[in-house]
């Protein structure tokens, strides 16, 4: 064997050996998300989720600012803020679970208990947990900053293949993370999907930017308090 085949086949071989290694590391850095959010103790985040609808080229969006914490064992806000105005929320002192929609102004209070805590699995930050049970074909496609809460964030930029549920004749495409190297947080999802009805093609995307993301720390206990004026802000 000459000794350029040899080169050759070495060069090939290490490109295989990279290619492998970052898609082991892809799952692996999934796995760790996966893994730091089932563990999370106390959370606070907030930003913005971006939809956009683009069909046969015409472009159309919505955005909606949420606000999502929980301290355990039973602590928790979910809020949502629609564009127009309109928002959502639910906000439990592990005493009293207020519910609370505007404009109606429709607000109860009722006694918090343990069931309470489902209100925080119909959040995408509850999917967070699930990601190394929900993906296949990760890799790590680059390395970006981000800017959360004010401070750079240096990420991991990892991409897989997502299970969703989705109408019949609708693709799934893959979902893209911008992970936090340090604290294994995701700081940016975008998800899309792609379909054809005769004539027309439509993709939908979902951009979740954060711009506070506290996990493990002390939070104060207004955080967890509701009063209708506050909401009003």
């Amino acid at each position: 064997m000459s000794y350029l085949s040899s080169v050759a086949r070495l060069i090939v071989a290490s490109g295989v050996f990279t290619v492998a290694a970052l898609g082991q590391d892809a799952q692996q850095i999934l796995r760790q998300v996966a893994e730091t959010y089932q563990n999370l103790k106390s959370y606070h985040f907030q930003g913005v989720s971006l939809s956009e609808a683009n069909v046969d080229g015409k472009r159309s969006t919505a955005e909606t600012a949420f606000d999502i914490a929980f301290a355990s064992p039973n602590k928790l806000k979910v809020e949502y803020r629609y564009p127009g105005g309109d928002s959502w929320i639910r906000v439990s002192d592990g005493v009293t679970l207020a519910r609370y929609r505007s404009p109606s102004g429709d607000l109860r209070r009722e006694p918090a208990s343990r069931d309470d805590l489902k209100i925080l699995k119909g959040t995408f930050i509850s999917d967070f947990g699930l990601l190394a049970r929900t993906t296949s074909s990760a890799r790590v496609v680059g390395s970006e900053t981000l800017s959360v809460g004010g401070k750079d964030i240096d990420c991991y930029v990892v991409e897989a293949q997502q299970q969703r549920v989705v109408p019949d004749g609708t693709k799934v495409l893959p979902t893209k993370w911008w992970i936090d190297k340090a604290r294994s947080i995701i700081a940016k999802q975008v998800t899309a999907t792609s379909s054809a009805y005769a004539a027309h093609t439509t993709v939908n995307s979902r951009t979740v930017s954060f711009t506070l993301a506290r996990v493990n720390e002390e939070l104060p206990r207004t955080l967890f308090q509701f009063e209708p004026a506050t909401a009003a802000r």
